[in-house]
């Protein structure tokens, strides 16, 4: 393999004192720390001297703070967190955030932002509720000074070549904001989730979009105050714990809110999230037909007025905090009953387009900004547990958050398909940082890192499929007057993607690059690729031939598809290991312990490829085995039976016999 010289420097020639690290170099970490930044920085720095390891052949030991002394402090060193820049002079006072600078004096090399966990004495606090500048900071050092990059999760997921030095320049020193503060998503790992902007939640708390639930739980309340709860057709009652309804007219939730919102504000939240539930039912009591007067004549509009007390009261009992109130479902409405928020308000924009945050900008006044949810990816988007989005709507998706200020990105799903989404989610993560970078220039430094000789096929494999996602995305037409084109049958969106033409193409780019890997690691990910790729493939055929058969419904047409059924279902087990169950997760990927194939969603939501929008009935949960078996055309076919009314009790029904038996 070509040899990179990852001497990344700001000068052609280095400079005298510039610092080569060698093996002398010990990478030192912080002792008394929390627990959860100790641990965090402690993982980046092993990870770093790993990546010394393979990339430079360089055995540098990791020590900690307390270790570092005697002879070892004659030679030089790598410093992570902020104890050690503070005493070399070299903290800035106004250093904060995530914000995190590398800086090179004397040949020693300085990693470091102010570290912090959010909940102060939580033993086993995980890295997503800390900021980390640090581990910011590592991240890009091994990208700017090593030339590493991290297209995945683990370490099959990180990229890490060949070296002759790293080499950092004489008086080195820079200092980099990360454009967002909030950056929750599921299923990465820490290294990869900080090069990627997708780093937690930090010193924000997020209830994931419902708080309700959490300040008025009804397994708490029901039994001794059924009156907090909403009055629906006559009653009060709870309905499932995710839609709870409450009767937000009774003064009691006001408090109860608030006393959430405080309890996470005393352990250590600088933000906290105020969202309401899901569900279509609320209470119809008089008091909250009246509630907030005669204006507010919805219900979206009397939770803005409950949602602005609530943030005027925390104001004054906690100075200085953020409130973060949702804008979803019944809220996606701004209020109209004002248009000011209280000093320590932000918004966070669920479903973002250009229209409404351009409304909140120039309408609204919001102290502190906004933060945007978005639907991108998961299990429920169209078109399910296949690839979802474009080049061109994560550029132009970017760029509208950029126009309006907005300062965090909760990715609701994300990281289902790192095979056939891999480059999608690379490219999210780099115009976080640059949204003005080229799209095909990352696409294709993505492909040739993760998969060498065979980046130019999969540059091509990948691009076949964006042309096919642009074109539903450019359907969907989001936040046009005109309103969307796309097929909201996702059978028929499946069709569209995966013409026999486009999967023969891209299966063919997909073999040639089979035949190019070289190393296990490029081998691997293609293995990934092929897993996702048979998988959406093969739905695209069984929805082609599921449209011939609503057409014709014939054994002719049955066949073909039949048998395309049960080629998925031979897929399935694949994923499945085998296990029919239902409720069954999928096996581990072989070789990639950190990928979770198909988001780690149960079978039962593969087997409808997703769920909501997404998910699919017929054909995907016909019994097709049975079906053979009886000779029988779905749709085609229809038994009945007469039912007699009989006045004694009937005898036990034999299914297995009359006209059961045909079934």
């Amino acid at each position: 393999m070509k040899r990179i010289v990852a001497s990344i420097v700001l000068f052609s020639m280095c400079a005298a004192g510039a610092a080569v690290i060698d093996g002398s170099y010990r990478i030192v970490l912080p002792k008394k720390k929390p627990l959860g930044v100790q641990n965090a920085i402690e993982e980046a720095g092993r990870e770093l001297a790993a990546a010394l390891k393979e990339g430079a052949g360089l055995d540098v030991e990791v020590v900690w703070s307390n270790e570092f002394k005697g002879k070892m402090r004659k030679n030089p060193a790598i410093f992570l967190g902020a104890g050690p820049a503070e005493k070399a002079g070299l903290m800035p006072p106004d250093l904060k955030g995530f914000e995190n600078m590398i800086v090179e004096n004397g040949r020693n090399i300085y990693i470091f932002g102010r570290d912090a966990q959010r909940i102060k004495n939580e033993k086993k606090a995980d890295w997503r509720r800390c900021v980390l500048p640090t581990v910011k900071g590592v991240s890009r050092f091994m990208e700017k000074f090593m030339n590493v990059r991290f297209l995945a999760p683990g370490a099959v997921g990180t990229d890490i070549p060949r070296i002759d030095k790293v080499e950092v320049p004489d008086g080195y020193s820079d200092r980099i904001a990360p454009p967002i503060d909030y950056a929750p998503a599921p299923y990465y790992t820490m290294m990869y989730g900080y090069a990627a902007n997708a780093f937690g939640s930090g010193m924000y708390h997020s209830y994931g979009g419902h708080t309700y639930s959490k300040a008025c739980p009804q397994e708490k309340y029901f039994k001794d105050h059924p009156e907090y709860f909403g009055l629906v057709n006559g009653r009060r009652t709870p309905v499932p714990l995710k839609n709870s309804t409450l009767c937000i007219s009774n003064p009691a939730i006001e408090e109860l809110l608030i006393k959430e919102l405080l309890a996470k504000f005393d352990s250590g939240a600088e933000t906290v999230q105020l969202a309401q539930q899901d569900g279509n039912q609320w209470c119809q009591c008089e008091e909250c037909k009246k509630f907030g007067g005669p204006k507010a004549d919805t219900v979206g509009e009397k939770i803005w007025i409950l949602h602005r007390r609530v943030a005027e009261r925390i104001a004054k009992l906690r100075p200085g905090k953020k409130v973060n109130i949702i804008s979803y479902s019944v809220t996606s409405t701004p209020p109209k009953t004002f248009n000011e928020f209280p000093e320590n308000v932000m918004i966070e924009v669920c479903s973002p387009t250009e229209a409404r945050l351009k409304n909140w900008k120039e309408n609204y006044k919001v102290p502190h900004g906004f933060v945007v949810y978005i639907y991108f990816w998961g299990n429920y988007p169209l078109p399910g547990l296949t690839a979802k989005r474009s080049y061109m709507r994560c550029v132009e998706m970017i760029k509208t958050f950029k126009r309006y200020g907005v300062h965090g990105v909760y990715r609701c799903g994300f990281g289902e398909l790192f095979g056939m989404e891999g480059p999608v989610y690379y490219l999210f993560g780099r115009l976080i940082d640059d949204p003005d970078a080229n799209p095909n220039a990352v696409v294709k430094e993505y492909c040739d890192r993760a998969f060498g000789p065979a980046g130019d096929s999969m540059v091509e494999f990948f691009n076949t499929l964006d042309r096919r996602l642009m074109a539903a995305d450019l359907m969907e037409n989001k936040g046009s007057e005109y309103g969307s084109a796309l097929p909201q049958n996702p059978l028929d969106l499946l069709a569209f993607i995966y013409t026999p033409e486009t999967a023969a193409k891209m299966d063919a780019t997909l073999t040639v690059a089979e035949g190019l890997a070289e190393t296990s690691k490029q081998k691997t990910r293609l293995a990934l690729v092929r897993k996702e790729f048979d998988y959406a493939r093969n739905l695209g055929k069984v929805a082609s031939l599921y449209a011939s058969y609503r057409f014709d419904p014939s054994k002719l047409t049955f066949e073909p598809l039949s048998n395309a059924l049960v080629e998925r279902e031979k897929i399935l087990d694949s994923i499945y290991g085998g296990n029919p169950d239902p409720a069954g997760i999928p096996m581990p990927f072989p070789g990639w312990p950190e990928i979770r194939p198909f988001g780690n969603n149960q079978r039962r939501i593969v087997m409808s490829n997703g769920r909501l929008r997404a998910g699919i009935g017929s054909p995907l949960r016909w019994d097709v085995k049975m079906m053979k078996e009886k000779g029988m055309l779905p749709g085609k076919d229809r038994l009945s039976i007469d039912v007699n009314m009989v006045e004694a009790e009937p005898e036990f029904v034999d299914f297995e016999k009359g006209v059961w038996a045909k079934c």
